[in-house]
């Protein structure tokens, strides 16, 4: 007897668990490189003890190649860049749009070369130079301009080897790792590897503004879900996690 009513019990918790599972909502994000340690430990889990009910999938990359992926049709809701020059084309994709972040670039090098790089000039004397791929990463592109405006990109690929990353968290990597000398990434990576880099100088001009745009894709403008982590990216609780983090907010 007690044999037949283990057998009833099971496809009734299957079928709770089943529909349970139906019942939870899912939404997409795509977001810089330089956001993920970010969201992955703080903002996503913050949101998710509010509304358990809704499920988040992030991917992190380079923001051209997210842009990119977006036009091409990657199933993606919410995007925040790292650039404004890094956005879908608004007319076709953008429902909403605020500027919600500010970073700042900076120099890097490996512990190991403390004191050889003082200054943007010092890259000259590098064996190894690694930034983000201008055209895909933000953080590239605004080294690029840099560079260009000090008169440095030109003679930097003439005697130094400069390697292009796919995201910032590549440039991090070979700085950390010994693989490149030095390189440009923003001041909210470098922060948690100050035992293994250090900050050789900070661009503080020459370069255009460091702004993240939050924004809301038309595949996710109907969605009540999507709508709600939309605005908790700009709630007080979250701003405060990113200046945790070391990012201005533009919201204050």
């Amino acid at each position: 007897m007690s044999g037949k009513i283990h057998r009833k019990i099971i496809p009734v918790f299957f079928i709770f668990f089943s529909v349970n599972s139906w019942c939870q909502d899912k939404i997409t994000v795509a977001a810089a490189s330089s956001l993920e340690k970010c969201f992955t430990k703080d903002i996503i889990p913050e949101f998710r003890k509010i509304h358990p009910d809704i499920k988040i999938e992030a991917t992190f990359d380079g923001s051209g190649k997210l842009k990119k992926q977006i036009e091409q049709g990657m199933n993606v809701q919410i995007f925040l860049s790292a650039s404004l020059q890094h956005l879908p084309r608004r007319d076709q994709f953008v429902a909403e749009e605020v500027n919600l972040l500010e970073n700042r670039l900076v120099l890097i090098g490996n512990s190991r070369h403390k004191g050889e790089f003082r200054d943007f000039s010092h890259i000259l004397n590098a064996k190894t130079v690694v930034l983000g791929n201008p055209d895909i990463v933000p953080a590239g592109y605004y080294a690029k301009e840099l560079l260009e405006h000090l008169g440095l990109w030109e003679k930097l690929h003439s005697r130094t080897s400069v390697s292009l990353a796919s995201n910032v968290a590549e440039v991090l990597s070979a700085v950390v790792l010994g693989a490149a000398q030095c390189g440009f990434v923003y001041s909210t990576d470098a922060a948690p590897f100050k035992d293994r880099i250090y900050v050789a100088c900070e661009a503080q001009s020459g370069i255009s503004p460091i702004v993240y745009p939050l924004v809301l894709l038309k595949k996710g403008e109907k969605s009540a879900a999507v709508r709600k982590f939309y605005d908790f990216l700009q709630s007080r609780q979250a701003l405060e996690i990113f200046r945790r983090y070391g990012f201005k907010t533009v919201i204050k």
